[in-house]
């Protein structure tokens, strides 16, 4: 399909559902953590007390699969450009790994119990 004939609306709402989608699923893989080292209450406690560091990384996670989808798609080029599917993977990757350092200390919790 020629991304000229595709409407302004599918233009953004694509991007956007995706860029929701990933915060949704970095969400799940952060409270998947910590509630794997504690408990589910105590990872949303946690997500609470670390509102201020959690969601700007949740934010920009959304918003790096939002840009590498209205790329990738090609919903505003004329032409479809190759886009940067490692430099996305390289980000994911580094958001992921910044909320796993954020808890892996809980582990230590554990580690009595094994």
């Amino acid at each position: 399909m020629n991304p000229s004939t595709r409407g302004p609306l599918q233009r953004v709402l694509v991007p956007v559902g995706a860029g929701v989608l990933g915060t949704l699923a970095m969400s799940g893989v952060y409270l998947g953590i910590v509630s794997l080292a504690g408990s589910p209450d105590h990872a949303l406690s946690l997500f609470w007390e670390d509102r201020a560091l959690v969601i700007p990384i949740l934010l920009g996670f959304g918003l790096q699969v939002g840009l590498y989808t209205l790329l990738k798609t090609g919903l505003y080029l004329p032409v479809h450009a190759p886009a940067g599917g490692a430099v996305t993977a390289a980000g994911g990757g580094v958001s992921t790994a910044a909320m796993v350092a954020c808890c892996v200390h809980h582990v230590a919790d554990v580690l009595p119990l094994v």
